[in-house]
Order: C-alpha cells, then structure tokens, then sequence
C-alpha cells in the first residue's frame, strides 16, 4: 500500500511540549514530502539555519501522513529529536 507522508522539522528548546499524541505547537521551518511503497524508507538531506542562539535548542522530526478520507495530512504521533547548542546565529 502506497501513503503520502510528509516530515516536520520544526525548532523548539526545553520548554516545548511533544508527544505521542501531540505534535509540538510550532511552525516548520522546514518540510519534506513523500510517498513511500508499504515497507520501504526514505533519506533526505537536511540544511536547517537557526535564528535563535541558546543552549538546549533541538530540531524536532514530526511524522505526518495523509488521510484520504478527511483528506488533509494528520500527525502519526511519531517523532524524534536533535539537541543542540547554538553558539551564534
């Protein structure tokens, strides 16, 4: 089976919330689009420049697939992070 999948990369620090069942209430600053055959994977590069200079800054991934139901994209409740420290911007 075929999905449309779509990556959320969005940049939060200590404070911002994420879940299982919540997506982090941010805006992406980036996104990256596929479709995906029913067991396979999909690497893609990642260029992101952080506006923010601060200690304990990460790069959330959010999950995102379509539904063709109500068709519009839904948060899967999958999601990883980057933590980093950005020294200047």
């Amino acid at each position: 089976m075929v999905g449309y999948y779509q990556v959320l990369i969005k940049e939060g620090n200590q404070a911002t919330v994420i879940s299982n069942s919540t997506a982090a209430n941010l805006p992406p600053v980036m996104t990256n689009s596929f479709v995906l055959d029913n067991n396979s994977s999909a690497i893609f590069p990642v260029s992101v420049s952080m506006v923010t200079a601060g200690l304990n800054q990460r790069l959330i991934f959010e999950l995102w697939m379509f539904n063709s139901t109500t068709t519009s994209f839904g948060y899967t409740g999958l999601w990883n992070q980057i933590w980093i420290n950005v020294t200047a911007t």
